[in-house]
């Protein structure tokens, strides 16, 4: 995702665009888009600023609600599956978001298997 344009551009698109430059020139003349011209003049008007809104974008993490159920289960049985634990707390998703959701709060589940070593001939 890109990051956010600095008021100091924001300021001097939404000064070209009131002056009377049309949007179309004015989008060629700073490298941004028309739709994101009609955002910020959208966004003047509904905030009376131009600075960006506060907070998180993008879609709601869905397991962030079920974090204190899943650490317990894990503090419970550090042995759990993510299988095992998907279908035990019935957690909505799939076990990739379980599995991503994890490593975003730092947890690992691995184990330690035996591995066969290869053998000299």
């Amino acid at each position: 995702m890109a990051g956010r344009y600095s008021l100091d551009l924001r300021c001097r698109v939404i000064h070209d665009v009131d002056g009377g430059m049309p949007v179309a020139d004015v989008a060629g003349k700073y490298s941004v888009t028309e739709p994101t011209i009609y955002s910020r003049i959208h966004l003047r008007e509904e905030t009376g600023s131009l600075k960006p809104r506060e907070g998180e974008v993008g879609p709601k993490r869905k397991l962030d609600p079920h974090q204190e159920a899943i650490l317990k289960v894990i503090d419970e049985n550090a042995s759990v599956t993510l299988v095992q634990l998907h279908s035990q707390l019935q957690l909505p998703g799939n076990i990739q978001t379980l599995w991503n959701a994890l490593q975003r709060w730092g947890i690992s589940l691995k184990k330690s298997h035996p591995r066969r070593r290869a053998t000299a001939a």
